[in-house]
């Protein structure tokens, strides 16, 4: 005589691993629908004990669902994440490499500095109609406290020449102290007088630091000088007439 096994009914046997599972959607995946997914296993475990083998049925396809939806959404919400951090990532160095303000400013010159570390690296070879013909150590810089100190001559196509000096100093509050020397200096040495001093903003709209700009004769030529500090540099353009303004705003950064 055979004998007919017995057959459970749907919900007679809640599968294992729901539970289990469920937990670790809830701890690595998604938190609002992995604590759903353990709702609905401990229901089906106690609704086919208690012998409700459909509830319990319905149950586990329930958690089935919800564990599903936390893992998926876990894994988005990872991909999403690194895809945000990979576009900062290249949004950042795009910016790097196009960080221009607004002409004169100096504000990304901080920048270039901090990143490439010598001054020489961000002297323009052209700035509007003048051209670089030379690039020196100012060891007046160095004497003042600067870290780091350049000079460079420009010439344009007229011959009017100019000096364009740049100093690297320790703290932005140097550099906004030696601009302020520099100016009670040009004025009693050179017997230059400030004929305006206002503020600049950086590519970003913030305001940066001061540029004065002073004029005064010198024999029969009237000399121009513009100064101005931004973050830890000090920087000035020297010039007969008043090609030290049109240098100033066309510099690239």
């Amino acid at each position: 005589m055979t004998r007919t096994p017995e057959v459970q009914p749907p919900g007679a046997n809640v599968p294992g691993y729901l539970l289990p599972l469920s937990i670790l959607a809830t701890l690595f995946c998604c938190l609002p629908v992995g604590i759903v997914a353990i709702v609905f296993s401990a229901q089906a475990r106690s609704k086919s004990q208690a012998g409700n083998y459909a509830g319990a049925s319905q149950a586990v396809r329930r958690a089935n669902i919800s564990l599903i939806a936390a893992v998926v959404l876990g894994i988005l919400t990872i991909i999403l994440v690194f895809s945000l951090g990979f576009l900062g990532v290249i949004l950042g160095a795009l910016s790097g490499q196009g960080g221009t303000g607004t002409g004169g400013g100096g504000t990304t010159t901080a920048q270039v500095t901090g990143e490439e570390g010598s001054l020489r690296d961000i002297i323009p070879e052209r700035v509007g109609d003048f051209q670089l013909q030379s690039v020196e150590d100012l060891s007046e810089g160095l004497q003042a406290g600067a870290e780091e100190a350049v000079t460079a001559t420009y010439r344009n196509r007229d011959g009017v020449q100019l000096t364009y000096n740049v100093l690297a100093m320790t703290f932005p509050e140097q550099a906004d102290e030696f601009q302020q020397q520099q100016v009670r200096a040009e004025r009693k040495e050179l017997g230059l007088q400030v004929v305006s001093e206002e503020p600049f903003e950086d590519e970003y709209g913030d305001e940066a630091g001061t540029v004065t700009v002073l004029e005064g004769e010198a024999g029969e030529n009237t000399v121009t000088a513009v100064l101005w500090s931004e973050d830890n540099l000090y920087e000035e353009v020297v010039s007969e007439g008043d090609a030290a303004l049109d240098f100033y705003e066309e510099l690239p950064y």
